[in-house]
């Protein structure tokens, strides 16, 4: 089975809001992050590490909303009533997605954030944890060539230990992203605001069209290794490095929009017109 990879591709440059906002999110969480630093192990830091998270479940619920809708509208042959309509989607579907998807965006972020503390602990039971030298690692981030003479002299044995704890978290990652791949559209697509309900059906998505969500994966996968290589390759040119981030943010776009393309083309009925549905039609139970 095959997936259209010209349809997002479309949907971006005939919305380019998606990418805007999309910019802005990460402009303004990029401009947090100094402040987070500074107030390290101050009361003024947790205020602002919840009001990062709140910001992030608020701002990917109604972009996942605006996102759906955009994907399931139909265009119209008046560019008038087109550009009216994505004006609507932003205006509407991204609002409306907030207030209703703001809460199962937050189960999904505190799930993940348990299922990486999760895998943390058990790497450090099932391989170890040589904490010395994770932390002098942590302290070079950035300095590449720092830490290229620091691994010069690790001994072997620990390296091992580090490659292997990487692995495991690495593949552990892939398998809950693999797993939980449709939970999001799924919940988007049935109007429902149970996020159990929303990894139920994606789960069931996945045993629906199990080779076409697998090539799918595996591509999205490759295409996310050849950017780090690229990105590996781009650290000593400033305009390499400027562009590898562009291809970085458009890249994390177009997997979105083609995630839920695909979804909406393999796992719905076909049966939105191009208006918007949030709260009509729920199958949520």
């Amino acid at each position: 089975m095959k997936f259209n990879l010209k349809k997002p591709f479309d949907i971006l440059l005939k919305n380019p809001l998606i990418m805007l906002l999309f910019v802005t999110y990460l402009l303004i969480v990029a401009s947090a992050f100094p402040v987070v630093a500074y107030t390290y192990k101050t009361p003024s830091f947790y205020v602002i590490v919840t009001l990062l998270i709140l910001l992030t479940c608020a701002f990917f619920s109604g972009w996942f909303g605006m996102i759906k809708c955009i994907v399931s509208h139909k265009e119209f042959e008046d560019p008038v009533e087109e550009i009216k309509a994505r004006y609507y989607s932003f205006k509407h579907d991204f609002f409306a997605s907030v207030t209703r998807y703001i809460l199962p965006m937050l189960f999904y972020l505190i799930l993940i954030s348990l299922f990486i503390f999760g895998v943390s602990k058990a790497a450090d039971i099932i391989i170890g944890k040589p904490v010395d030298i994770l932390n002098r690692l942590a302290e070079y981030k950035g300095d590449t060539d720092a830490i290229y003479n620091f691994i010069t002299t690790v001994p072997n044995d620990v390296l091992k230990v580090i490659i292997q704890r990487n692995l495991f978290m690495y593949f552990s990652i892939l398998i809950y992203a693999f797993i939980t791949f449709y939970s999001i559209p799924a919940l988007f697509y049935n109007s429902c605001n149970n996020p159990v309900f929303g990894l139920k059906e994606g789960i069931l998505a996945l045993f629906k069209k199990p080779f076409l969500t697998l090539g799918l994966f595996l591509f999205i996968l490759f295409t996310h290794i050849l950017l780090v290589f690229f990105e590996a390759i781009s650290v000593t040119d400033n305009i390499l490095m400027f562009v590898s981030l562009v291809l970085r943010v458009s890249f994390l776009g177009f997997v979105v929009v083609l995630i839920f393309s695909v979804y909406e083309e393999n796992f719905t009925a076909h049966s939105n017109n191009g208006t918007d549905s949030l709260g009509e039609n729920s199958s949520c139970n």
